[in-house]
């Protein structure tokens, strides 16, 4: 019937165009009836003929689409259309339509809105409620096209006596043109004017209901509280099954049939069957509590799942805390407080999955742990910022909730792994988180969590005590660490070095020992790392601490070293290298070690006093050993043999450049006082076999002596003049002694010992007899007026003894009568005279 009512429809707009009169063709299909495949075409209800086959085919579905959408529209919305078409085809077509229908009295037939109850009738629908959201170019597409949705003009409920408004008079655009409804033309036609039309209002409709539909959902729901509630099991299906609304409603009536059965019993309200109803209540409320604290818990793992269900929970617990009553029934802590626990049991949650492994397993494991951890806050943290904080009411503080659960949840996890004995690396990595990486931009200060967030501080992970506790295992295990390392240092040395009797590295023109460079590099890790973890002047005082040990161990291991009998193989020379090369090592940690002396200033002024006394230790082995090899030879100085050969001296010599060319590896700083300190001792050697009372001239052999000396003490200077000495003071006491001795007139001696004194004010009584011994036989009464006179001297002489240059005052004369002595030299003298 709807087929044959829209081909009546059809044919009542169909206008004759020559005698300008209406006329109405019948449909001549029947529903359900198709046109043969096979044969001519068959003329259809506004006498076009259809064409045959495959395009009839074609046709036909398209009829039938645009039928089908003719029957589910609103006859309000579709008679306008036909109305205006009508009465433009009229305007253009017959202008006299009004009265040739006037005198054939022929009319429309009624539209399916008119049958099926007028514009108020129920029946009726909207198309857009039955294609929901779809897109209107889908639906063309598809060969449907909804019709206008424009709605029906009605009258105003202001205005009783207003009428409506047809579209023509209304000046509404026309939507719909003859042929352009119910079936498409597949013939080609120029003027798509009035399709392009419907196209636009049907889209500036579907455009209005959709934003109505909008608009309705942002609108808070109203909820109806159904009677009778669902059963027990039925509510706790529904709790299961995580519908949340349908089962608080339900809840919500549960309660109160209870309290109207309670009220209504009185006095017998405790009733078995009413125990037993608010027992069933109890048990739901606290499923419900469970399901939506575990909702909230699994909420930054899965924000996706839970939005809908966040917006379910966040109006239960407003609803329950807000409520009069719903504490006493619903449990002991409010909705608000379960939201919370289940914020912090999701938040234990993350932690717990952060991976921790065994220190056994890897090395870095609380690295890695931290990592990962960090990582792990923030991106729950953006979850919470960009999804789950727009879900709740601004009363529930989202993001500072969340931020406060992590910062409480951290400390706690924090203190857990401090139970464990952490070593140095742990420790640092720890106490460098918590400090350094926790509040900075990478973590709690990262921009993507502002503003949110806040400039305010959390406040410390850690308390005093606990942070005491980690300063204490870090401070402990690198004191440790540190020892062992420096142990490892000297036994690397003794292995690679000593044991294979290598060579020491020359760089730029001095031995270089890369030992001081490893133990450099591990201080320096040490105290930059503190600096990160506020323990710089604790580690520098540790590092000081350890590096006196090391100073004294690696002293002590060297000379047990190079006092062992050496293999025939070994060179001389090469423990002078060695010497010379740790002489330059403890010279650089030296320098390394001032650097911090501003930071701990008493274990590093004791540190630098022990490492400086360490490479003095290695100047006087270096001249013990110059003087051991020359004593043999300065044995046979100032003798009988000495008055006829050059050989003992030469070799002096010899040995004196053969070993300098060592002390040329020496770093400045220690090299001009060690050539002072072999000028000094030398010389002092050298004028030490003069006083030993043990060769005295005689038969005028003194002038033969002197004459030799002072040629032996002109090599000498040379010698130290190329080794760069500045003890010029030591240059007069040859040539003075000199003078002395080759004296011809016993009478001329007074005349020398006033330059002598003068310049050598230290010297003695002893000294000036002993040189006269050795100058030859003298009378006593000569003898006396020499010492006499220098006594006058002494006792005039205005310039005062200066420590820095003692001289005769350090060398021991022999008595005449008794043993013979030689002047001590070697380690037990004072070093560093190199500055007189």
């Amino acid at each position: 019937m709807a087929q044959q009512a829209q081909g009546e429809v059809e044919a009542a707009e169909v206008r004759g165009s020559d005698d300008h009169t209406a006329t109405t063709v019948p449909a001549t299909e029947a529903p359900g009836q198709d046109a043969p495949e096979d044969g001519g075409g068959q003329a259809d209800g506004l006498g076009f003929e259809r064409p045959r086959g495959v395009l009839g085919k074609v046709r036909r579905s398209f009829r039938e689409s645009f039928r089908k959408a003719a029957q589910a529209t609103s006859p309000t919305g579709l008679l306008p259309f036909r109305r205006r078409s009508k009465d433009e085809g009229a305007d253009r077509h017959r202008p006299d339509e009004e009265d040739s229908v006037s005198k054939t009295g022929s009319q429309p037939p009624d539209s399916p809105s008119q049958r099926s109850g007028g514009p108020h009738s129920p029946e009726a629908t909207s198309p857009f409620k039955k294609y929901g959201r779809f897109s209107l170019k889908a639906r063309v597409e598809n060969g449907s096209p909804s019709p206008d949705p424009q709605p029906p003009s009605t009258p105003n409920s202001d205005a009783p006596d207003s009428q409506p408004v047809s579209p023509a008079e209304s000046g509404s655009p026309s939507t719909l043109k003859k042929g352009g409804f119910g079936r498409f033309s597949l013939r080609l036609k120029k003027d798509k004017g009035p399709r392009v039309e419907a196209l636009q209002t049907l889209t500036e409709a579907l455009s209005s209901e959709l934003l109505q539909e909008e608009r309705s959902e942002k609108q808070p729901k109203s909820r109806v509280i159904p009677s009778p509630p669902l059963s027990v099991m039925q509510i706790s299906k529904l709790i299961d099954a995580e519908v949340l609304e349908d089962a608080h409603l339900n809840l919500l009536s549960l309660r109160l049939e209870l309290q109207a059965e309670k009220e209504a019993a009185g006095e017998a309200a405790g009733t078995i069957e009413l125990a037993r109803k608010e027992k069933d209540l109890n048990l739901l409320y606290g499923a419900l509590r469970d399901k939506v604290r575990g909702i909230v818990r699994d909420s930054t793992r899965l924000p996706g799942r839970t939005k809908e269900l966040l917006g379910n929970v966040a109006t239960i617990i407003e609803e329950e805390d807000g409520g009069e009553g719903g504490h006493e029934v619903s449990g002991p802590e409010t909705w608000k407080e379960t939201w919370t626990h289940g914020v912090q049991e999701g938040v234990q949650a993350t932690i717990q999955s952060v991976q921790l492994d065994a220190k056994e397993q890897d090395p870095a494991w609380l690295s890695v742990h931290l990592g990962l951890l960090g990582a792990a806050i923030v991106g729950d943290l953006q979850t919470v910022k960009k999804e789950l904080q727009a879900i709740y009411p601004p009363s529930f503080a989202v993001f500072s909730t969340y931020r406060d659960c992590y910062h409480q949840a951290i400390s706690q996890h924090l203190k857990q792994i401090l139970q464990r004995k952490l070593d140095v690396r742990d420790s640092y990595h720890l106490l460098q988180w918590t400090i350094g990486r926790y509040p900075s931009e990478k973590i709690m200060g990262s921009p993507s969590l502002q503003p949110e967030m806040g400039s305010e501080g959390l406040g410390p992970l850690l308390d005093q005590g606990e942070m005491e506790t980690a300063h204490q295992y870090f401070l402990e295990d690198l004191q440790e660490k540190l020892r062992t390392s420096l142990k490892n240092t000297v036994k690397m040395e003794s292995e690679k070095v000593w044991q294979k009797e290598e060579e020491p590295e020359i760089l730029n023109d001095y031995y270089h020992s890369d030992m001081h460079i490893t133990v450099c590099e591990l201080i320096h890790g040490y105290v930059n790392n503190s600096r990160e973890i506020g323990l710089e002047q604790e580690v520098v005082s540790t590092c000081a601490d350890e590096l006196k040990h090391f100073s004294k161990q690696f002293q002590t291991d060297f000379r047990e070293w190079s006092g062992t009998p050496p293999p025939p193989s070994r060179p001389p020379s090469l423990r002078v290298a060695y010497l010379v090369t740790y002489v330059n090592g403890f010279s650089d940690l030296t320098d390394q070690v001032k650097k911090y002396e501003e930071r701990s200033p008493v274990p590093v002024g004791e540190l630098i006093r022990e490492l400086e006394g360490g490479a003095q230790g290695f100047t006087a082995a270096l001249l013990d050993q110059l003087m051991e090899g020359l004593k043999p030879y300065m044995r046979r100085m100032m003798t009988r043999k000495w008055l006829t050969t050059d050989t003992d001296f030469q070799k002096i010599v010899d040995i004196t450049e053969e070993v300098s060319q060592h002390y040329r590896r020496m770093k400045p700083p220690y090299m001009q006082g060690f050539v002072n300190d072999v000028h000094y001792h030398l010389a002092k050697q050298y004028i030490s076999q003069v006083l030993k009372n043990d060769y005295s001239c005689k038969n005028r052999k003194h002038e033969k002596a002197a004459a030799k000396m002072r040629q032996q003490w002109e090599v000498l200077d040379r010698l130290f003049d190329n080794l760069g000495t500045t003890c010029d003071w030591l240059r007069p006491v040859g040539v003075q002694l000199c003078d002395i001795i080759g004296t011809k007139n016993r009478g001329d001696i007074k005349n020398g010992l006033q330059p002598l004194v003068q310049d050598y004010p230290d010297i003695s009584k002893k000294h000036v007899s002993a040189v006269l011994y050795f100058r030859g036989p003298m009378r006593r009464a000569e003898k006396r007026a020499i010492l006499s006179h220098l006594k006058e001297l002494q006792s005039n002489s205005k310039s005062g003894r200066d420590p820095s240059r003692a001289f005769f005052s350090t060398i021991e004369v022999p008595s005449i009568d008794g043993p013979l002595a030689c002047v001590p030299c070697g380690p037990n003298l004072p070093f560093g005279l190199g500055t007189r």
